[in-house]
């Protein structure tokens, strides 16, 4: 753990666990990163830039079309470069200022000065498992597979907290099941 790392628990902890010892913390995978769903999700910014930039050409070539149209298809074409690149960097982006902190009786996702925090008494916990030891702890029922990406615009609302881990998804699992039995229990 670094500096930064840990002065970022310390701090999430100070907003949002006042006198609560971290059980456990980590970050999600970092960089560029594809998900199951960016099956459907390419083929469908593909299609939606593709003819959003076909409609900007046709408007701005055509020279007799009302002022709208290009501003119509610049607003399209915008959507279709975010959804084809753009969301894949914010993606990255918010995932680097992302932290989870488990104390002994709470999850907490703090994405900058931001938190979603889980009281484990109350929470239903599953384990998403991926390849090899990945995998992603969801905090209430695990969303479908297309509301599960978080790059694509307005998921990120509509979908319960969690833990995207890299590795050691079983273990972690495992901690918050014996963190929740405590909180339970009293």
């Amino acid at each position: 753990m670094n500096i930064a790392q840990a002065s970022g628990i310390e701090e999430v902890l100070d907003r949002h666990a006042a006198g609560k010892a971290p059980l456990w913390s980590g970050r999600p995978p970092q960089g560029l990163l594809l998900r199951a769903s960016d099956a459907l999700l390419i083929p469908f910014s593909l299609l939606w830039g593709g003819f959003a930039i076909f409609w900007e050409w046709g408007a701005i070539h055509q020279g007799r079309t009302a002022p709208i149209f290009p501003i119509f298809g610049a607003a399209f074409a915008a959507v279709g470069v975010y959804l084809i690149v753009g969301r894949f960097f914010h993606d990255s982006w918010k995932r680097g200022r992302t932290l989870y902190v488990l104390t002994e009786d709470r999850a907490i996702v703090a994405v900058g000065r931001n938190a979603r925090i889980v009281p484990l008494a109350s929470a239903t916990v599953e384990l998403q498992a991926g390849r090899g030891d990945a995998g992603v702890i969801w905090f209430g029922t695990s969303p479908s597979i297309l509301m599960a990406n978080p790059s694509w615009p307005g998921s990120g609302a509509k979908v319960p907290p969690s833990f995207e881990l890299a590795s050691d998804a079983h273990a972690v699992f495992e901690q918050v099941l014996a963190a929740q039995r405590r909180a339970r229990t009293g």
